[in-house]
């Protein structure tokens, strides 16, 4: 299996049987016995439409003549799969996204005319993807919710507690992708061999701005799969 369809059926289940996204997500990436950087790939698609599922399900609803939330699950989230790494991913060609959706629609969903809707709705979006559909702010609440994907009674009560301009930096945050913090083990290693070490294993790594013997980390994939982890020099 791909990271693509990794991410698409930890989704689904997500939806469906109201699956745990990273107990799920982890099973899965380990019995396809990804590499970390599929396996990478894979969390940052998952985690990345679990965060902005209401705003990219606007972005469907305008280029779509059916309401997404009248969708199969896995054609709704081969849409989603393919709207998120054209509008969030820089690295990801338009084409590679549209066509590995198209894919994962022709292989799970049931209807034989599906695959066919989400290459035209993929490609509508693809055309205009400099463009897009702008929400509109005559209702702030509706705004923020869309924007940011929370929901409304949410945004509601931070803007009650809060005033706009406050919320809105609080949703910005919440949503935001959220580095690995890990521990250097200093009965075993310090700092610049840490950091060291996981440069050489392919880690993006920095000192914590202001933890002492701490990291901040990106591009790991399943970090219990690090072989600096396993042999304790963090945690």
């Amino acid at each position: 299996m791909s990271a693509r369809e990794i991410a698409l059926l930890t989704l689904s289940a997500c939806e469906r049987q109201g699956a745990w996204s990273e107990g799920y997500l982890k099973k899965a990436i380990r019995e396809a016995r990804l590499d970390r950087r599929d396996a990478a790939l894979a969390a940052r698609l998952c985690f990345g439409i679990l965060q902005n599922r209401l705003l990219l399900d606007f972005y469907i609803g305008k280029y779509s003549t059916m309401n997404p939330e009248k969708m199969e699950i896995n054609v709704r989230n081969a849409l989603r799969l393919g709207v998120y790494q054209m509008a969030f991913l820089t690295r990801i060609p338009h084409s590679a996204a549209v066509n590995e959706s198209v894919a994962l629609t022709r292989k799970h969903c049931k209807n034989p005319r599906a695959a066919g809707m989400v290459n035209g709705i993929l490609r509508s979006v693809s055309r205009n993807i400099e463009k897009l559909p702008v929400i509109e702010q005559g209702d702030p609440v509706r705004y923020l919710s869309l924007r940011y994907s929370h929901p409304a009674w949410m945004v509601r009560e931070f803007d009650l507690a809060l005033g706009r301009e406050e919320t809105e930096a609080l949703l910005s945050a919440n949503n935001g992708e959220v580095p690995i913090v890990a521990q250097v083990n200093t009965c075993k290693t310090d700092m610049e061999h840490a950091l060291s070490r996981l440069e050489a294993e392919g880690v993006s790594a920095a000192r914590h701005p202001w933890l002492a013997n701490c990291l901040t980390m990106t591009g790991t994939g399943d970090l219990e799969e690090l072989p600096a982890f396993r042999e304790g020099l963090l945690y």
